[in-house]
């Protein structure tokens, strides 16, 4: 327990970056704070913070421990607020995922629980593939949602069964705007932004084929919503999933499906080897009979 509570405290001061501020936010005194600082310190071998004239700031060591320290600090207020309730199901399910509009069954999923298990809090965290990982394996997040051909082997996996469609967000009005869809040759020589991740897995090099190397790449992106207004300013064209940026006529954008089609699946994960609550238990047996509910529909 006191080492759970010198991590908030370091947190605190980290944030505040003021021992003053932290120790009143704390409902401490200064002298008690910095006490329990200097013990953690002592117990991690390192200084944590150094002091400016202005200001008190984390050192590197400090940097890395604040950041384990927040995971650390979450996990166990989760913990705490998930035994208080053992009479009634309640408690956190977190979820990380891509951006797609193809979680039909998550979102009935939610419905469903809550209309169960009220007092159940779901928490969705938009975020690209490595995070996504990092927070199933960190057990950070319970559940992942992942678009395209994302490495899945370490967890235990649902195919959604939703294709979501890649095309290109370009100006209404810019030089592709007579176009219903674009083809590989029609991005020659226009400034074009990527996701992050599709580029990392080489995903488009096929479907470009032996043009790639003409293709001007000129940055990536890991959501789409700050790429989108480069679109918007005429920058760069976006290479980017269908019916995430929504409103495209009032903002003045279009997005034009590539022809031959480039799909790819959406894919639900967990890992397999994690004892869940009885809250995540409950999400993952109604989101599976969900799912098999929308498979014999399709």
């Amino acid at each position: 327990m006191e080492s759970i509570r010198n991590l908030q405290y370091l947190i605190t001061v980290a944030d505040e970056q003021s021992y003053s501020r932290a120790a009143v936010r704390l409902g401490v005194s200064q002298p008690t704070l910095s006490k329990q600082i200097k013990e953690l310190e002592t117990e991690f071998g390192h200084a944590l913070f150094t002091r400016t004239t202005r200001r008190v700031e984390l050192t590197a060591k400090g940097e890395m421990l604040y950041e384990r320290a927040k995971s650390i600090v979450a996990l166990y207020e989760q913990a705490k607020r998930e035994a208080l309730h053992e009479e009634v199901l309640a408690g956190d399910v977190r979820i990380t995922l891509a951006e797609t509009p193809a979680i039909a069954s998550l979102i009935e999923t939610i419905k469903r629980v809550r209309q169960q298990a009220p007092r159940v809090r779901v928490h969705l965290v938009s975020a690209a593939e490595d995070i996504a990982k990092h927070d199933l394996q960190t057990g950070e997040a319970d559940f992942a949602v992942f678009v395209g051909n994302a490495d899945t082997n370490n967890f235990a996996t649902m195919k959604l069964h939703q294709k979501v469609h890649w095309g290109l967000l370009t100006k209404a009005d810019g030089p592709l705007a007579e176009k219903t869809f674009v083809r590989a040759r029609d991005l020659i020589d226009l400034p074009i932004f990527i996701s992050e991740q599709s580029c990392r897995r080489n995903e488009f090099s096929a479907w470009f084929g032996p043009i790639w190397n003409d293709i001007c790449i000129t940055g990536s992106y890991n959501l789409v919503f700050n790429a989108s207004l480069l679109a918007r300013e005429g920058i760069a064209h976006v290479l980017c999933l269908d019916n995430i940026v929504t409103g495209l006529d009032e903002i003045g954008l279009k997005w034009l499906p590539l022809k031959p089609q480039l799909t790819a699946e959406v894919t639900a994960a967990w890992d397999k080897n994690r004892t869940f609550t009885a809250a995540t238990r409950l999400f993952l047996s109604v989101w599976q009979e969900v799912q098999q509910a929308f498979d014999k529909a399709r």
